[in-house]
C-alpha cells in the first residue's frame, strides 16, 4: 500500500508558505522601527539609492549614519535598501514587501535541505521541522524589523550553499558564490564552515582528507572575505569598545562572572524556545542580572549545556541527525551567545533565528525514533497532538508579537512591561512620550517624566536619560526640577547644548543674568537651538537693551529664515529705536513666512502710522481686524 504521506509531501511547502504569509502579511503595512533609521531612513550612503552603492561597499557597518566604527562590515542588506529607496524613497511598503518575500524564500530553502538531509526518513519529518521553524516566535523580530535583512540573506545564502554541498559531489560554483554572499550579509554565516564540516563527516561519511578537499575553496573565500572585512573596518575610524550599555555583562564586575550570566542566558534562550512568553524588543543592563557560581540559573544552564554536548558526542555516529541538530545549536550560536567573544549586544530572539532550527531537528527527531514513526506516518498517533499543540502555541504567541511592531509607538508602548529592567526600553518609552507632550499632548509629559525617572533609577549613568528627564520637566512647567538636572549635566561635563536648555529655563524663572551669561557663552561658539536666538533676543530687549537684540534677532534670521517669530521680533527691536522702514520690511516677512502670524499686520499698521501714512495704517488695520473675525 502507498503510503499517503508520500503522495501528499509536494505540497506540504504550500501549506507552510501559505501559514507563514498569513500570519506575518499584517506587516507588510508596518512602519520603520528602532535601527531601520540607522540603516534606511537616516543612512546618507542608502539614501544616495543606486549612487550610494559604491561607498556602501568600501565603508563598514553604520558608516552613513554615524562615524562609530563597531567593527562590523554587512553591505549586502544596505546595497538591498539603497536599490529599494531608489524605487520608493520614504515609503516603507516595499521595503516590508520584500522582507516577507525574503523569509518565504528562505522556508523554501530550508524544507528543500531537510528533505534532502532526511530523505532516509518520512518527508513528514521535514514538514514538522520546517513548520514549526517558520512560525515561531524567535522570528518576528527578523520578520518585522527591516533592519535585519542581514539575518536573512545570510540565512538564505547559508542554507542554499549547504544544500548544494549535501547533493552534488563536486565543487560547484554557486555554493562558492552562496557562501561568499552569506558572509557579505552577515559576519556570522562563517560557522557554516564548521557545520559543513559535520556534515560532511556525519552524514556523506567522508574522511578528514574528502572533508579537507572539499571545504578547501570555501576556506579560501573566508579568507578572501576575511583580508577585504579587515582592510574596510581598519580604513576606518578605530573600532569602538562597548560599554555596558551595549552589553549588560560588560557591567558584572568581573570576566568569569560575565562568562557565568551568558552561560546562564542560554538556560533563557531554551525556555523561550519551548515557552515563547514575553518576548521583546530589547533585553539590555540591568534587565539580566550578573551570575555568580551559586546562581540556580547558571547551574542549570551550565548542566544543560554539558547534557547536551554529551548526547552531540554520545549520539555522533548512532544518532547522526539528532548529534548533528544539537551541535548545529551550538555552532551557529557561538558567536552572539558571549561566551566565547564579547559582543555589541546582550541578548536578541534575531540570534536565535538560525540556531534553533538545530533544536528542531534534534527534538523532532529523536520524538519521531521514540514513536518508531521515522519511516512511516500514522496520522492517529498522538504525537501529531503534540505538533499541534506547540504549532497552535508558537502561531498564537507569534501573531500577538507581529502586532507590536507596527510602528516605534507600539513596540515601545506594548513592550514597557515586558521587561520593566530595561533602562533602554523605559528610557524609549518614556522618550516617546516626551515628544509627544512636546508636540502638544501636554498630559504625555507626567507619564514620560515617570518613565524617564525609572531609566534614571535603573541606570544612574546614563546623560541621555537625564537630558530627556530635564526636557520633559522643562516642558511640563517644572523648571526648578529642570534646573537643578541640567546643572547636574553640566557638572559632570560642560556641554554648551546642555547649557542653552539650562540658559532656557533660567530665561523662563527670570533667572535673567544667568541665563543671558549662557546664551552669550553658547552663542560665541556658535551652537544654538532654534528658540536661543529669540529667548535672548527677547531677554535683552525686556533689559532694553535695544541694540543688542536687534543684532541678536538679525542673526537668527540668517541662521534660520523661515522662523517667522524671529522676523516679528527683529521688526520689534527695530520699531523700538524709530527704523521704522527696515521694520516694515522686518513685519512683511514675518507674514509672508507665516501668515498664522497675523500681529505683524497689526505691527505695520503701527510703523506706517508712525511715519505718518494714515491710508496704508489703515490698511493694515483692516486686514488685522479681518483676520480675527475669521
Amino acid at each position: 500500500m502507498t503510503n499517503p504521506t508520500l503522495k501528499a509531501y509536494p505540497y506540504f511547502i504550500y501549506i507552510i508558505l501559505v501559514v507563514v504569509f498569513i500570519l506575518y502579511q499584517q506587516s507588510i503595512l508596518f512602519d520603520f522601527v528602532l535601527d531601520d533609521e540607522a540603516v534606511i531612513t537616516k543612512n546618507n550612503f542608502v539614501k544616495d539609492g543606486i549612487q550610494g552603492i559604491p561607498r556602501l561597499l568600501d565603508s563598514f557597518y553604520w558608516q552613513g549614519y554615524w562615524n562609530d566604527n563597531s567593527g562590523l562590515y554587512r553591505p549586502l542588506s544596505l546595497i538591498l535598501f539603497a536599490l529599494i529607496w531608489q524605487i520608493t524613497p520614504g515609503s516603507a511598503l516595499l521595503f516590508h514587501v520584500i522582507q516577507l518575500a525574503t523569509y518565504l524564500l528562505a522556508i523554501f530553502l530550508l524544507y528543500r535541505f531537510l528533505l534532502s538531509l532526511l530523505k532516509a526518513y518520512t518527508p513528514f519529518l521535514a514538514f514538522i521541522i520546517t513548520f514549526l521553524f517558520a512560525i515561531h516566535p524567535y522570528h518576528v523580530e527578523v520578520v518585522a524589523n527591516i533592519k535585519s535583512m542581514d539575518e536573512l540573506l545570510a540565512f538564505c545564502f547559508g542554507i542554499a550553499a549547504t544544500y548544494i554541498l549535501l547533493q552534488e559531489e563536486k565543487l560547484s560554483l554557486k555554493a562558492l558564490l552562496f557562501f561568499l554572499l552569506a558572509l557579505l550579509s552577515k559576519e556570522g554565516a562563517i560557522s557554516f564552515l564548521a557545520i559543513w564540516v559535520l556534515m560532511l563527516f556525519q552524514f556523506k561519511k567522508y574522511s578528514f582528507k574528502q572533508v579537507a578537499y572539499s571545504l578547501w575553496p570555501f576556506a579560501v573565500v573566508g579568507s578572501i572575505w576575511l583580508a577585504w572585512h579587515s582592510y574596510v573596518i581598519h580604513q576606518g575610524p578605530a573600532v569602538v569598545s562597548y560599554t555596558y550599555h551595549d552589553n549588560a555583562l560588560l557591567a558584572c564586575e568581573s570576566w568569569l562572572a560575565q562568562k557565568m550570566t551568558a552561560i546562564s542566558m542560554v538556560g533563557n534562550y531554551l525556555l523561550k524556545f519551548f515557552y515563547p512568553v514575553n518576548m521583546a524588543y530589547d533585553y539590555s543592563y540591568p534587565q539580566i542580572p550578573c551570575a555568580g557560581l551559586g546562581d540556580v540559573s547558571f547551574i542549570v544552564s551550565a548542566l544543560i549545556i554539558i547534557l547536551l554536548l554529551f548526547f552531540a558526542i554520545k549520539w555522533f555516529y548512532s544518532k547522526p541527525i539528532a548529534s548533528f541538530g544539537i551541535l548545529f545549536f551550538f555552532i551557529s550560536f557561538a558567536l552572539t551567545s558571549n561566551i566565547f567573544i564579547t559582543i555589541g549586544a546582550t541578548m536578541a530572539d534575531r540570534f536565535m533565528f538560525t540556531p534553533i532550527l538545530g533544536l528542531l531537528l534534534s527534538a523532532v527527531f529523536l520524538l519521531f525514533e521514540q514513536t518508531a514513526m521515522l519511516k512511516n506516518f500514522n496520522p492517529a498517533h498522538r504525537v501529531h497532538l503534540l505538533f499541534v499543540v506547540f504549532a497552535l502555541l508558537f502561531i498564537l504567541f507569534s501573531w500577538k508579537h507581529v502586532q507590536t511592531w507596527k510602528s516605534n509607538q507600539t513596540l515601545f508602548t506594548k513592550h514597557v512591561s515586558l521587561v520593566p529592567n530595561s533602562a533602554r526600553v523605559q528610557f524609549n518609552y518614556g522618550t516617546l512620550l516626551m515628544q509627544a507632550g512636546i508636540a502638544g499632548e501636554k498630559d504625555s509629559l507626567p507619564k514620560a517624566i515617570k518613565y524617564l525617572n525609572l531609566a534614571h533609577q535603573l541606570d544612574p549613568k546614563d546623560q541621555g536619560t537625564l537630558i530627556n528627564l530635564g526636557t520633559s520637566n522643562y516642558h511640563a512647567g517644572n523648571y526648578r526640577v529642570a534646573a537643578d538636572i541640567f546643572n547636574q549635566i553640566i557638572n559632570k561635563k560642560p556641554d554648551y547644548g546642555i547649557s542653552l536648555n539650562l540658559a532656557d529655563t533660567y530665561y523662563k524663572l527670570q533667572v535673567l543674568d544667568s541665563a543671558a551669561l549662557l546664551y552669550q557663552q553658547a552663542l560665541k561658539q556658535n551652537i544654538w537651538h532654534p528658540n536661543t536666538h529669540n529667548f535672548y533676543g527677547e531677554l535683552l530687549f525686556r533689559q532694553q537693551k535695544f541694540v543688542e537684540a536687534e543684532q541678536t534677532f538679525k542673526d537668527g534670521t540668517l541662521k534660520q529664515p523661515t522662523n517667522a517669530e524671529l522676523w516679528l521680533n527683529y521688526g520689534a527691536a527695530l520699531a523700538s529705536q524709530q527704523k521704522f522702514n527696515p521694520a516694515i520690511m522686518a513685519f512683511r516677512k514675518a507674514y509672508e513666512t507665516n501668515p498664522k502670524y497675523t500681529q505683524a499686520l497689526r505691527f505695520l499698521a503701527n510703523a506706517y502710522q508712525s511715519l505718518g501714512d494714515v491710508k496704508l495704517a489703515q490698511e493694515y488695520e483692516r486686514l488685522y481686524l479681518s483676520t480675527l473675525q475669521k
